[in-house]
């Protein structure tokens, strides 16, 4: 528990922060739960002969009928040193993701010198563009 947040448990899942929660409603309120995966570990970095492989746990993903991530939702109150350090193994290791990958927090606020996240509003703008893709109306 980082930050004083209290876990959260709603629709039989169990979120780490109000937060995460308020996010997951957000996003469920227009994209289809069979779409939602929530906290699946994403390889960021394979094992090499000497370092064993390295995950993130993804809060949200938005995946295609044939399992593709369309988006990557990460709800975050304050990014950490640690979650700003799996963002770059995942940009030198996984580039194809790292352009899906949406941080939502309650201002937009530049992350880094390649994120800025996104406010719900952003974040809800982005995610009717993707069910409409879901949907075949591209």
């Amino acid at each position: 528990m980082k930050y004083q947040n209290s876990p959260v448990i709603m629709y039989g899942i169990q979120f780490d922060s109000k937060w995460e929660c308020e996010v997951y409603r957000l996003i469920k309120s227009i994209i289809p739960p069979s779409y939602i995966s929530v906290h699946e570990r994403v390889l960021i970095k394979p094992t090499t002969k000497n370092y064993r492989a390295r995950y993130w746990n993804c809060d949200f993903i938005i995946k295609d009928d044939f399992d593709n991530p369309l988006l990557l939702v990460e709800a975050k109150g304050m990014p950490t040193r640690e979650f700003l350090r799996q963002l770059q193994l995942l940009d030198a290791f996984e580039p194809t993701l790292i352009g899906k990958i949406r941080i939502v927090q309650q201002q937009s606020t530049k992350i880094d010198e390649c994120f800025t996240s996104l406010n719900p509003t952003q974040l809800q703008a982005e995610l009717k563009i993707v069910s409409k893709q879901l949907k075949g109306d591209s």
